[in-house]
């Protein structure tokens, strides 16, 4: 077999692949600003309480951007090959995976909240109870973004809009940091996150939305929905009945 290397080949799959590496370090830098702009207009306090909040919040993120991510390939394969049927059973099959597993992740830490900041930080970080519960929805509207963005966007090569809907988020995120955290500290960066995650969030169905053959019930899975408030209800219930984090925690 010959192997045929040509520079012209090279810039092209160069090309292609920087498009996605600004996309992640635009991510990382304007995520890391946070904590630096709760220190420098709020407090070192403020910085604590936020990152063992966000931290908490980030790690159940990591499963959801492995099942995202690992379906990429067949995903980019299904619309090279145009296969639009399979395309579409695809998408459908990751959304419903991707919901099953983030509705209830997101109850879960709004309802154990409390007894996993005792249990990980103790009492003097409960501030970051509050943080926890208003950062949970971003294990829906980031999962939202990177099913949009990965199942759609980059199988069909517009990986550059990727790129816009991060620009849009960090400014967002960087203008409400600037007015919330003096007045809120780390509750503000808190919201500010959540606002700019939904920007662009919307920004990435506004630009695929030529492109997405989904209909509105597909992201609304009442099953999943309805379980997942009977366990939050059971989760509250524990939570008022039992004074012990780990014992919560471990019912739940």
């Amino acid at each position: 077999v010959k192997l045929r290397f040509t520079f012209r080949d090279s810039i092209k799959h160069v090309k292609g692949a920087s498009v996605l590496f600004l996309g992640t370090i635009a991510v990382s830098l304007y995520t890391s600003l946070n904590s630096i702009m709760v220190g420098v207009l709020g407090s070192m306090a403020a910085v604590a309480f936020f990152n063992i909040g966000n931290r908490l919040v980030q790690m159940m993120m990591t499963v959801l951007g492995a099942i995202t991510s690992s379906i990429i390939p067949r995903m980019s394969y299904l619309v090279g090959k145009g296969d639009e049927k399979e395309v579409i059973k695809l998408q459908k099959k990751t959304l419903l995976v991707l919901l099953y597993v983030s509705i209830p992740m997101m109850l879960g830490i709004i309802g154990l909240a409390d007894p996993l900041i005792l249990l990980f930080g103790g009492m003097e970080f409960m501030p970051s109870a509050k943080v926890m519960k208003i950062l949970a929805p971003l294990l829906i509207i980031i999962t939202l973004s990177g099913f949009v963005g990965h199942q759609i966007l980059i199988p069909q090569h517009k990986e550059k809009y990727g790129n816009y809907c991060v620009i849009g988020g960090a400014i967002t995120n960087l203008s409400l940091n600037a007015i919330l955290i003096p007045f809120f500290a780390e509750i503000g960066v808190a919201i500010s996150v959540v606002i700019s995650e939904i920007v662009v969030t919307a920004l990435h169905f506004f630009f695929a939305r030529n492109l997405m053959s989904l209909k509105l019930r597909d992201f609304f899975p009442s099953k999943c929905i309805v379980s997942a408030i009977v366990m939050f209800v059971t989760i509250y219930i524990l939570n008022a009945s039992f004074t012990n984090p780990l014992f919560c925690i471990l019912c739940a």
